[in-house]
């Protein structure tokens, strides 16, 4: 009563009311808030801890296989040229021994020589296999290592921490060895061992990693350009295959002057195992070279001494007494003019795969396929013929080997002539046809006379007939 004959304090006791209602629905509803920020700041700072622990983990393990890296090469090192320093007859001491070993680490790596004043920036390729492959394991291992002691954070940053600082140790290490060779007799440049060793090791690293990850790295490139890509390289790989093809017949067939050329030089036991090795090493240079005489671009062993299908005779020039250099072709026939033809072949058997593969598509995305992956196959041919041609120090041996454009550029041409035409071939010649097959139901015995023949009528060839009831 006493609150309806004073309103005013009916109001003020109403609103006081509803003020304290509102305040414990803010308290109740701020706790969740507040929660909810405690979860979240502890999520973040775990999250943090994890990412803090892969990225010690991917330094701990990119140490350690720069390190073991460097051991195995340096190793197999001296595990090859040990019997070559050995077995020289004269007196070899520690410290030759060891700078000898250095010296032969820096030229496996890639790393070229400078004999006096004689430059050899045409290097024996072949052996720089031997820490191309030490590198890749360690890539692939330290990627394995990654992956299964990742307990979260940033899968792609813990790889890339560890194969960066991989390939910064072993590329520091070999251009302070670089800078280590004070001899007047050999020496070797830094700054070009620093870039040769840094495009070795990455690459290695870099195709070691992405093989141990998860997932395919190649998924993350659309379609059409990974079709590309794949179609490409198998297009180089072939037009390889067949150029160490044509090495291994011309060897087979000029063995005579291989022996006279080994024979001529009357090597010890050392001479012998380091004549084996720069052949070894230079075999890969002679399948580029083979390659590209196949384009038809030939290549230069000399002044004015070019090697090429369309020039019948190659003009006289000394050359070093290696007995792998026989395989060079001292003249021409007019077989050697449909040698460019298997190019082209290539290129069909890359159009036929385009055309399989891609039948749904339009013609003209087929043969942008087809353009990519001879320009993918160009680019490769132009790589290898830049680190397949130098110097070999003498003044007489300057600049040998292909032209790198022309190479790529035929490359490219021929390739196009024939898996364009190939891939934008109809599709039904690809499709594949599935034979028709039609059942046809038996006639049950229980349904009416008019539903059986509607069961049991079929064409006239597919009808069976009982000629012996007829």
């Amino acid at each position: 009563m006493s609150d309806l004959h004073n309103p005013e304090q009916a109001v003020t006791g109403d609103s006081s009311v509803i003020t304290a209602s509102s305040a414990d629905d803010v308290h109740q509803s701020s706790a969740p808030e507040a929660d909810s920020k405690k979860s979240f700041m502890r999520g973040v700072h775990a999250a943090r801890e994890i990412s803090q622990k892969s990225q010690l983990t991917a330094i701990f393990w990119g140490i350690t296989y720069s390190l073991r890296a460097l051991l195995l090469t340096v190793a197999v090192t001296v595990l090859v040229m040990a019997p070559v320093i050995l077995s020289d007859g004269g007196q070899v001491t520690g410290k030759s021994f060891a700078q000898t070993t250095l010296w032969s680490w820096l030229v496996i790596n890639g790393v070229a020589p400078k004999l006096g004043a004689a430059v050899f920036t045409l290097v024996p390729w072949g052996l720089v296999l031997i820490p191309w492959l030490v590198l890749l394991g360690s890539g692939r291992s330290l990627g394995r290592r990654i992956v299964l002691a990742r307990a979260g954070g940033s899968l792609t940053v813990a790889a890339l921490t560890g194969g960066v600082l991989l390939v910064v140790i072993y590329t520091a290490f070999g251009t302070l060895a670089a800078m280590s060779t004070t001899s007047v007799e050999v020496s070797f440049d830094p700054i070009r061992a620093l870039l040769v060793m840094l495009l070795v090791s990455l690459s290695a690293v870099a195709v070691g990693i992405l093989a141990a990850l998860p997932e395919n790295p190649l998924k993350i490139l659309p379609n059409l350009a990974r079709e590309m890509v794949i179609r490409g390289v198998a297009a180089l790989l072939t037009l390889a295959g067949i150029a160490a093809l044509l090495v291994a017949v011309q060897l087979v067939g000029n063995f005579a002057e291989v022996l006279k050329l080994a024979n001529g030089l009357s090597p010890g036991l050392s001479g012998f195992l380091a004549i084996l090795l720069l052949s070894l090493g230079y075999l890969p240079v002679l399948v580029v070279w083979a390659m590209t005489y196949m384009l038809g671009a030939g290549f230069v062993i000399g002044p004015e001494a070019v090697i090429s299908p369309f020039i019948p005779s190659t003009a006289p020039t000394q050359l070093p007494p290696l007995p792998i250099l026989a395989a060079l072709p001292s003249n021409s026939s007019g077989v050697s003019w449909l040698l460019p033809a298997i190019v082209v072949a290539v290129g069909a058997f890359v159009g036929i795969g385009i055309a399989r593969r891609k039948v749904a598509e339009p013609v003209l995305i087929r043969m942008v396929l087809a353009l990519g992956a001879a320009l993918v196959a160009a680019l490769c041919v132009f790589l290898l013929v830049v680190i397949s041609s130098g110097n070999l120090g003498d003044v007489r041996l300057v600049g040998i080997g292909p032209d790198a454009t022309l190479a790529a550029t035929l490359a490219w041409i021929l390739l196009i002539l024939g898996a364009a035409p190939v891939s934008a071939l109809p599709r039904r010649l690809f499709e594949k046809k599935r034979p028709k097959v039609r059942v046809v139901s038996p006639p049950v015995h229980d349904q009416l006379p008019h539903q059986l023949d509607a069961n049991w009528a079929v064409d006239d060839l597919e009808r069976p007939e009982d000629n012996g009831n007829q």
